[in-house]
């Protein structure tokens, strides 16, 4: 059973950068348990990059399966739902996919890809089509991702909707969660 969302908020991740998570549980542990647990909280682009954006170091970034597995971990003992941009490698391509993920805390269950850069920057390999489960329903809201200047494709699409035209148990808003440089 998905956790229900009841608070939306953001991590402003601004020193540390070697050290993501362990600067995100800093930040969780000024909070008093029953405001983290239920909320959803996005996470900045490139969260896995692990250096400051602009040091240009083109394929040094941490591991993303370590990484997301990590922030699996955290999101169960804290409670919290994830969504978060981290880099992937690619054995075909030089260039690391830049992805969204659904990180819940439901044991057992793995991030949930939602969504990929689709706007070629040199820097990402750039998709053609939507990858991922986006929008999604979760917790009684509909979630959707848009990495960095993603959204551009989405919004020739019809508005969000998690039910497809079909009946949904979501009740709530439909809530983007959009991406951008936060450095």
């Amino acid at each position: 059973m998905a956790q229900q969302i009841d608070r939306i908020g953001f991590f402003h991740f601004v020193k540390d950068d070697d050290q993501p998570i362990p600067s995100l549980k800093v930040e969780l542990k000024k909070y008093h348990p029953s405001e983290i647990d239920g909320s959803l909280i996005v996470l900045p682009e490139t969260f896995n990059l692990g250096r400051c954006y602009r040091d240009s170091i083109p394929g040094q970034f941490i591991a993303a399966t370590p990484f997301l597995n990590d922030l699996a971990d955290l999101s169960r003992r804290a409670g919290a739902v994830f969504v978060v941009s981290v880099l992937e490698a690619t054995p075909m391509c030089r260039l690391p996919y830049n992805s969204a993920y659904l990180v819940t805390p439901d044991n057992g269950k793995a991030p949930v890809l939602m969504s990929r850069k689709m706007d070629p920057s040199g820097l990402y390999q750039a998709v053609d089509q939507p990858a991922g489960e986006n929008p999604l329903e979760y917790g009684g809201i509909c979630v959707a991702t848009a990495v960095c200047a993603g959204l551009h494709p989405l919004l020739r699409r019809e508005p969000f909707r998690c039910d497809q035209g079909q009946p949904s148990a979501a009740q709530g808003p439909v809530y983007s969660c959009l991406y951008g440089l936060n450095y």
